[in-house]
C-alpha cells in the first residue's frame, strides 16, 4: 500500500473533495456494478472488490477516514476505466523482440 500511495502521491489532494452523502455514493456504486459496460472481467471484478471492501471497512473507521474512504470510492466509480493500453503493449512487444 505504501508503494501505491507513493507512486500516486502527485495525484492526491491535501483534503478530499467535498462529496455527497456516503449513502448516495454507495447506491451509485451498486448501480455501476450491475451495469458497468466493461468488456474485461478483471475490471468488473475490481469494481466489486473495491465496493465490498469499502462497505466492510466503513463501520470500523474514524469519521475523518470515512470521509476519505467515501471520497475515494466516489472518484473511483466516477472515473472512466482505461481498458486498453496500446503504448504499454507496444513497448512490451518491442522489449520482447529486442531483449531489453
Amino acid at each position: 500500500m505504501a508503494c501505491f500511495v507513493g507512486r500516486n502521491k502527485r495525484f492526491l489532494l491535501p483534503e478530499p473533495a467535498s462529496v455527497e452523502g456516503s449513502d448516495s455514493i454507495f447506491a451509485r456504486a451498486h448501480e455501476a456494478v450491475l451495469d458497468h459496460g466493461l468488456s474485461e472481467p478483471i475490471f468488473s471484478a475490481h469494481l466489486v472488490k473495491t465496493l465490498l471492501a469499502a462497505e466492510r471497512e466503513l463501520p470500523h473507521v474514524s469519521p475523518g477516514c470515512a470521509r476519505h474512504l467515501t471520497a475515494a470510492l466516489g472518484r473511483f466509480f466516477s472515473a472512466r476505466i482505461k481498458e486498453k493500453h496500446p503504448l504499454r503493449t507496444a513497448r512490451q512487444a518491442i522489449a520482447l523482440v529486442t531483449n531489453r
